[in-house]
């Protein structure tokens, strides 16, 4: 980064004193529990009043079932797969409000920011965004071409809010962007950190100070196995200084040395709670799921009878047309040949007044035939054709390779 690139935008590091850090007293222990709790069973009656009443319309997350990717999945696959997507983004939300009140509770009320009180509009500068243009090329390391959208020149009106800004005695302040944790590609961290940084910079046009550029991970799995959280992306654009994750995230928002660990606590006794929500939302999918597929199953067998009644209508017809009787009227309409056999391939050359079912018919009684014929002691080459009707007697087929127009030619 060039001296006009400095001069234009410098986000200092945040810098972080663990032995600042005290536990945290059991009044304050209370409080955290308490919010928790508060927060807790508010999203469990809220959501879960909200997903069972769309499901019991024939709504919500019952609309999984009529998509046809989700077709051959069991009803429970498709619960879980419906309540994850809806379920991941709502308690995201409500952990992140938990994250601000705790702030509040930590730094003072007036200290925090966020939401409206967050947003900030005013102008970038060119020497800013040239500036920001080459802070992600330098984190793009791979590809920067498509990782970091071309610089425009120019100064530029825009309008940026954060997730969260907490104001500190004789240091900067610090800008937060939270995140609950997994992983993020290379375009959506890329636009993380150019919107973090854009902010920065109307903040400093505004305030005359910088704030500290955080990114907050809410939890990482791998916490307490000596292993740094891995998230390829996220470390290409964001230095390690910009970073905190799961304990040193909650020990700063708490401003205390245990902060981790009372949170955690507190969130895995309530969290029970919503682990009984999701089953009874589970529960009622599948019991509403069967439901509808019963009804589904009920529908298709009607349907069924009713082609089969057709059906033995239809060989009542043709029984009594071969009898000569003339005690059952005609079908309405004769029903065309499907196969297309070329005229003059012999017997079992199909006329649009004849049937499928009455050519199966005419080869079962010339088979019957060709069998007596051979079970009488007559030759299964000359004698069984000399034996059958006229009629019944076909014409000596040779197969071919098929074609469009005909599949058999005659020999």
């Amino acid at each position: 980064m060039t001296r006009s690139d400095q001069a234009a935008l410098t986000v200092p590091a945040l810098k972080i004193d663990p032995t600042a850090f005290a536990p945290l007293t059991a009044e304050r222990k209370a409080e955290v529990a308490i919010l928790v709790a508060e927060r807790v069973i508010n999203f469990y009656n809220t959501y879960r009043t909200k997903r069972l009443k769309e499901m019991q319309a024939g709504g919500g997350l019952l609309n999984k079932l009529g998509n046809i990717l989700y077709e051959s999945f069991t009803f429970r696959y498709a619960a879980l797969s419906s309540i994850s997507r809806s379920f991941d983004s709502s308690l995201g939300l409500v952990v992140q409000e938990l994250v601000i009140e705790l702030a509040r509770r930590s730094y003072g009320c007036e200290n925090v920011l966020d939401g409206e009180a967050n947003k900030l509009a005013g102008v970038l500068t060119s020497a800013q965004r040239d500036a920001i243009d080459t802070m992600l090329k330098a984190g793009a390391r791979a590809n920067p071409s498509r990782n970091v959208p071309k610089k425009d020149s120019g100064a530029r009106s825009c309008t940026r809010r954060g997730d969260l800004l907490i104001k500190r005695d004789n240091a900067p302040p610090v800008f937060f962007e939270i995140k609950m944790g997994g992983q993020l590609d290379d375009k959506k961290a890329s636009a993380e950190k150019r919107g973090a940084l854009e902010y920065c910079a109307l903040y400093a046009n505004k305030y005359g100070v910088t704030p500290a550029l955080v990114l907050g991970v809410l939890f990482d799995s791998k916490e307490g196995s000596g292993q740094a959280w891995s998230s390829g992306p996220v470390r290409k654009f964001f230095s390690e200084e910009e970073l905190l994750v799961a304990r040193q995230f909650w020990n700063f928002i708490l401003n205390a040395s245990d902060g981790y660990d009372v949170f955690t606590q507190c969130w895995v006794r309530e969290s029970v709670r919503l682990s009984d929500m999701v089953h009874e939302i589970e529960d009622e999918f599948v019991r509403l799921a069967d439901a509808r597929d019963a009804a589904k199953l009920a529908a298709k067998e009607a349907a069924r009878q009713v082609a089969n009644d057709d059906s033995q209508e239809f060989d009542k017809h043709e029984i009594a047309a071969a009898a000569g009787s003339e005690s059952l009227p005609p079908p309405a309409e004769p029903i065309a040949a499907l196969a297309v056999v070329p005229a003059g391939a012999g017997q079992f050359a199909q006329t649009p007044s004849q049937t499928p079912a009455h050519a199966v018919r005419v080869a079962r009684k010339a088979v019957a035939a060709f069998s007596s014929v051979e079970a009488g002691g007559h030759s299964s080459r000359s004698s069984p054709a000399q034996a059958a009707p006229t009629a019944l007697r076909p014409a000596r087929l040779k197969a071919r390779p098929y074609t469009a127009n005909q599949r058999f030619v005659k020999a």
